[in-house]
């Protein structure tokens, strides 16, 4: 295991920022219980996640996030990218549960 060690000043500057992404990915995609289950295309979830479609497939290749094809087009539940997303967040960042 390796440690990081940070001044106190940046820990809270880190911290908030990403209490801001946090709420942020809820207010866009999790303030609203109407769209929770609505499928949405790889466009869109590029858009959302904001990555590349080459990263898209290889996070489909790896199965970590659940997808289907429709006429050859691949969908994916808008729950299932934020659930990855909030995961995402938490891998990252470690260092709230520290304290």
């Amino acid at each position: 295991m390796e440690f990081v060690c940070i001044e106190a000043k940046t820990f809270m500057e880190m911290n908030e920022a990403l209490e801001a992404i946090a709420r942020r990915v809820h207010e866009t995609c999790g303030g609203s219980t109407r769209g929770m289950d609505e499928w949405i295309d790889n466009q869109e979830a590029c858009t959302l996640m904001d990555v590349s479609p080459r990263k898209m497939l290889q996070l489909r290749r790896s199965g970590s996030i659940p997808y289907s094809y429709i006429d050859r087009k691949v969908y994916y539940k808008r729950q299932d990218i934020i659930r990855f997303m909030e995961a995402e967040i938490h891998r990252v960042t470690p260092l709230n549960r520290m304290i």
